[in-house]
């Protein structure tokens, strides 16, 4: 019966998965965080790290509690936003970015993160170096965690991601030291009410959200995770 069992959970598993939320959004603008420049590799370019505002006109599931204008966070580095309004499926973290997607661990680090953070990084009122730290944050852990090495791995003076202040100053204090509290936080398994989720897109970057309550189950979401259904990590676009 065991065997019954474990097929009959991941039939529902797969059933589950068969029909995603989907939210009809395009970008707005930007929200609270700072320009900033980042490498990738042999590539450097300034960028906005913080809020990217979008606003949901249509969505099913999950998406509608985001009807309106909502910040959202970047996980792709290689996409980039669109004033279109355009169709995004809510899936699992180790589905994004397109470009590369997350493995377990790294899927982890950023829901630690997210608890860390506990909404305030999608607060009108969060400072503008909290909002570009979560940002930050989160192409480090998407670009260069290893949990072989947890913590020692993240940091964006080195590795195959790097950031800087405009026009290659040195990040404020302010900034470095959120960034290292959430680093910090990553494996602590801090208690957490919310779900983190992602929206991709084929055509524009991938976007990470959380909202309020239940578990979504999605592709690589943790109740596939726990069923060992473990997402092959794709290799690292690199220069």
């Amino acid at each position: 019966m065991p065997t019954r069992t474990t097929a009959a959970v991941i039939v529902a598993a797969a059933a589950a998965t068969a029909h995603a939320d989907i939210v009809q959004m395009g970008f707005t603008g930007t929200g609270r965080g700072q320009n900033v420049q980042i490498t990738m590799g042999s590539r450097t370019m300034g960028t906005f790290a913080g809020q990217l505002m979008y606003t949901v006109t249509d969505a099913t599931g999950v998406g509608e509690q985001l009807l309106g204008e909502n910040a959202f966070y970047c996980t792709d580095l290689f996409q980039s936003v669109t004033r279109a309004s355009l169709e995004y499926q809510s899936t699992g973290l180790t589905e994004v970015p397109d470009s590369a997607p997350m493995n377990a661990s790294q899927a982890g680090a950023i829901r630690d993160i997210f608890a860390y953070a506990n909404e305030e990084q999608f607060s009108s009122e969060t400072s503008n170096a909290f909002a570009a730290a979560f940002q930050l944050s989160v192409w480090e852990i998407v670009s260069d965690y290893d949990s072989s090495l947890g913590r020692e791995s993240m940091d964006v003076g080195s590795g195959w991601f790097q950031a800087s202040g405009w026009r290659n100053a040195s990040l404020g204090s302010d900034v470095l030291g959120y960034m290292g509290d959430m680093f910090d936080a990553v494996g602590t398994d801090i208690a957490y009410g919310g779900s983190v989720l992602a929206f991709q897109s084929e055509f524009a970057q991938d976007q990470l959200r959380s909202v309020p309550g239940r578990a979504i189950p999605t592709p690589g979401s943790t109740a596939s995770l726990a069923l060992g259904l473990l997402v092959t990590v794709g290799r690292r676009r690199r220069d």
